[in-house]
């Protein structure tokens, strides 16, 4: 039957053939690249929405950080209010759902940053207990040296796989969104040179295809204007999203400057206040040191004094041997005085002599009394002020216990200011750290909202496209 055709029906056939061969390719490879920006957009949100939970996980360590660092400024504090259980947090919920294996699917390069921080993330959870437990046995020191060695270190390797993934994320929806503007790049071409072709072939063979030719672009068009519409209101909302984003990002990163900006002075303050509590400690060692000298001079005035208390009874005893001989002495002038008056006359010599020995024997009886009574008095106020002594010691005593115990308290004060300087500093780091993080995420935000916007206008020109092609098939009179 073919054999039978003229030479011209043959090339109007073949024509025809070729013609709608090329318009089937041209369909089909619209329609695998319109399914392919689809999925495209599709693991675009899929990759926004991990971001965001990666960023929330990513801060949520960093204030579970900051709250169980409060230990080291607060010596009252033995419990946490942070969530212990490694699931049940933001990463937690993330890592043990669908989610997680879904994303390794789609990108298999993750599997190694999600199986090297499981492990830390586990230790970083039950730690919390292990200083509660330190905490409340009062081993302060051990559990802030494993706050700062072990803590710090599952934490830092958390963080680190965490802006790890992020970073892969972010290249991939950049990747992904560069293939959407090139997709759509292509189909605007071919939609050109399917609009030439069908324009020349028109003319051509115009009378025998019109009918069929107009079905097939009707089709073709409508399909391609639909994609397109969902693409330009797809990318509209992806550029919204990330200007939003990029807002939002600029608002934190200014927040974390006046954070930053705080934390120093609140550094400076510490050690200010750290320099003040080391002088106070000097004079406080000084304090003991004269405390002790004082002690000591007042146990040698004690020795002085029970040595005088001594010299004093022993004279007390002598001064009691010297009234006996003076009480004697005047028994033996009143012995002499009776002897003289016996014998008379020649006895009247001697009587004047014992009568002298009598004045002088009572005399000193008095002088002694008097001297006795002064020494008692004497001992008695050196009696008393052995009492003085005892309470001055004691005063000392206790005035030295309290500068020990002052120097031992301005000590541990000492080493919790210098805790907080450490503390203070790797939070004033970690603020560094998630400052740098959101000034990139704005960065990249802002390269995002320029890439969709170039997205949308792309789909702009190839919403124009599909009309033009509808004013070539259906006039501008008849277009719907």
């Amino acid at each position: 039957m073919f054999a039978k055709l003229s030479l011209k029906q043959k090339l109007l056939f073949g024509l025809t053939l070729l013609f709608f061969f090329g318009i089937f390719i041209l369909a089909g490879i619209n329609t695998y690249s319109l399914q392919k920006i689809q999925k495209n957009y599709q693991q675009i949100i899929l990759v926004k929405d991990n971001q965001i939970s990666f960023l929330e996980a990513f801060i949520g360590h960093l204030q579970f950080r900051n709250e169980i660092g409060k230990f080291q400024r607060d010596r009252n504090i033995q419990k946490f209010n942070v969530e212990k259980d490694y699931k049940k947090c933001q990463l937690g919920k993330f890592y043990y759902s669908e989610k997680r294996a879904f994303l390794e699917k789609d990108f298999p390069e993750l599997k190694k940053f999600f199986s090297e921080l499981e492990e830390p993330h586990i230790k970083l959870h039950e730690s919390v207990e292990y200083l509660e437990n330190l905490l409340f046995s009062g081993k302060r020191e051990e559990a802030i040296e494993y706050y700062g060695n072990e803590f710090q270190k599952n934490l830092e390797v958390i963080l680190m796989n965490l802006t790890s993934i992020n970073k892969i994320l972010e290249e991939k929806s950049i990747s992904l969104k560069e293939e959407i503007i090139k997709n759509v790049s292509q189909i605007i071409l071919l939609v050109i040179v399917l609009s030439l072709l069908s324009f020349v072939i028109s003319l051509i063979f115009g009378y025998l295809f019109s009918d069929r030719l107009s079905k097939s672009l009707s089709s073709i068009s409508s399909t391609v204007f639909s994609s397109s519409l969902e693409l330009a209101k797809s990318g509209k909302e992806i550029s919204n999203g990330s200007q939003n984003l990029a807002s939002i990002s600029s608002e934190l990163a200014s927040s974390i400057e006046e954070i930053t900006s705080s934390m120093e002075e609140l550094q400076s303050i510490i050690e200010s206040n750290s320099k003040n509590i080391n002088q106070s400690g000097d004079m406080t060692e000084q304090i003991k040191k004269k405390s002790e000298e004082a002690n000591a001079q007042t146990e040698d005035l004690k020795k002085a004094m029970e040595v005088i208390v001594n010299h004093s009874k022993k004279i007390i005893k002598i001064i009691k041997i010297i009234e006996d001989i003076a009480f004697q002495t005047n028994i033996l002038s009143l012995n002499a005085a009776v002897e003289s008056a016996r014998a008379g006359e020649a006895g009247k010599g001697f009587a004047v002599v014992a009568e002298q020995i009598k004045q002088l024997a009572s005399k000193s009886s008095n002088s002694i009394k008097e001297t006795s009574d002064l020494i008692e008095d004497i001992v008695k106020s050196v009696n008393e002020g052995m009492n003085q002594v005892n309470l001055t010691k004691e005063n000392a005593e206790v005035i030295q216990d309290l500068a020990n115990k002052i120097y031992v308290f301005l000590s541990e004060v000492s080493i919790a200011l210098k805790e907080q300087t450490k503390g203070a500093t790797q939070i004033t780091t970690a603020i560094s750290q998630i400052n740098t993080q959101v000034q990139n995420i704005a960065s990249i935000s802002e390269e995002n909202a320029s890439i969709n916007q170039e997205m949308y206008e792309k789909t702009s020109n190839l919403e124009k496209m599909v009309k033009f092609l509808n004013e070539i098939i259906f006039g501008k009179k008849n277009q719907q």
